[in-house]
């Protein structure tokens, strides 16, 4: 017999660079040349310095990505599943 396993957490929303060379990066066009790294790292100073191009999704519902198999996934067909997300090296 199984048993469902239920994880229960609370997810905060970081606003607060976390690393101290966040505003000299985000200057430069780091936001944009990198933003995997950036945005989750550095939200306050892309804000501040990207530009009025740069405008970060609103929920990660809004983003989407290529799959291993070159497909579209729009992440918006989650929206109520329990979501795992890895970043998986490939060749």
């Amino acid at each position: 017999m199984w048993r469902p396993l239920v994880v229960a957490g609370v997810v905060a929303v970081v606003t607060a660079d976390l690393h101290p060379n966040c505003a000299g990066w985000a200057q430069v066009g780091e936001c944009t040349a990198n933003p995997n790294y950036m945005l989750p790292n550095c939200p306050e100073a892309c804000a501040k310095f990207a530009g009025p191009n740069f405008a970060p999704a609103a929920s990660f519902y809004d983003l989407s990505a290529t799959t291993s198999f070159g497909e579209r996934l729009d992440f918006a067909s989650l929206e109520g599943k329990v979501v795992l997300v890895t970043n998986v090296a490939s060749l």
